[in-house]
């Protein structure tokens, strides 16, 4: 809602399995009511499954992570791995994972972030200091000889 008083341009896309679960049903009737009542059915998409995630992020200028649970979320790292920049909820260990800069406790901060520097290098760079492969193999090595 806020967004479309901002600018009617910016959309939602969502993609993931809707209809896997109860919960995702509810979600989805959720969305799909607010939407309706709030007129801003235009700027939602639902894609269900997406098989190439590196294709549908193409035109994307931003990643929203509104989960208030995670472990490792590969959509904040596929993202920042091709530049998009991250607004993500503060779940328990975000602070750890990422960072904080890009991490939003109320929904009404996000317009400032959105606002804010836009650095694509750095999300990418990030990315790949802190989640390559090479420092993901190493930092296995590290468990492994301390055992």
């Amino acid at each position: 809602y806020l967004s479309k008083k901002v600018d009617k341009r910016y959309k939602l896309h969502i993609a993931g399995r809707v209809f896997g679960s109860p919960e995702g049903v509810r979600y989805f009737n959720y969305i799909n009511y607010f939407a309706y009542q709030n007129q801003i059915l235009e700027n939602i998409m639902f894609y269900g499954f997406v098989d190439d995630i590196n294709s549908f992020l193409e035109d994307k200028n931003y990643i929203l992570s509104t989960s208030m649970h995670e472990g490792h979320p590969y959509n904040i790292m596929e993202a920042m791995a091709r530049g998009i920049k991250p607004i993500i909820h503060n779940y328990h260990g975000s602070k750890e994972q990422w960072p904080n800069e890009l991490i939003y406790n109320f929904v009404w901060e996000i317009e400032d972030m959105i606002k804010g520097d836009y650095d694509s290098n750095k999300y990418r760079s990030f990315v790949e200091e802190n989640y390559s492969l090479e420092a993901q193999i190493r930092n296995i090595c590290q468990i492994l000889w301390q055992v």
